[in-house]
């Protein structure tokens, strides 16, 4: 009998003993494949819920504590109706991808951090008008998705606005009006860098 296998009577190969054990280790290494990427999957997951947490935005480096102080002062930490945006509903996008992009290119900010670029309060402001310049040109990029993402312009009673915000929102809610969210609201949510307008 050879380790390939024995003939068959239609004149075929029989499965042999090696074939066997390969197809098997093939198949172990398969479904060990798969369980680690569920496990990375769920882990990285997971990772991204912590990180995008209020908590951490606010905890996690003391160069966020003044950005922190001016947000719990918004509309968007404290209004009417309750209804709170955290860090992540504003500084995340949505969609799997571009939100995997946005932790790998924050993550990359940490080196600002570690090199001493923002590590005071004085550097940070110093360097305050850049960086919301920064946040200003990708919201306007993607055309606010972070913003349309809770405020949806059908949603909007434009008789109970003012007349200056419902004209605004109404050309807005045009196609390619060329305008978004971020060209009236620049500072909603934290004071605006000295010098912006």
């Amino acid at each position: 009998m050879s380790p390939q296998g024995d003939a068959r009577p239609d004149g075929g190969r029989a499965e042999g003993p090696l074939r066997a054990r390969a197809r098997w280790w093939l198949g172990a290494v398969a479904l060990a494949g798969l369980a680690l990427g569920v496990v990375l999957s769920a882990t990285t997951l997971s990772g991204l819920r912590y990180a995008e947490r209020l908590q951490f935005c606010a905890q996690s480096c003391h160069e966020m504590q003044q950005a922190y102080r001016e947000y719990t002062q918004s509309v968007h930490y404290r209004n009417d109706f309750g209804v709170r945006a955290v860090c992540a509903d504003c500084h995340v996008p949505k969609p799997f991808f571009a939100r995997i992009s946005r932790h790998i290119e924050a993550s990359t900010e940490l080196i600002g951090k570690f090199r001493g670029y923002i590590n005071t309060a004085a550097k940070y402001e110093q360097h305050r008008a850049q960086m919301a310049q920064a946040v200003w040109n990708t919201l306007k990029l993607d055309h606010s998705a972070e913003c349309q993402s809770c405020h949806n312009f059908s949603a909007m009673d434009l008789a109970k606005q003012p007349p200056m915000a419902a004209r605004a929102h109404s050309r807005m809610a045009q196609p390619n009006s060329g305008q978004t969210c971020i060209d009236c609201h620049m500072g909603i949510a934290h004071t605006l860098p000295p010098g912006s307008s």
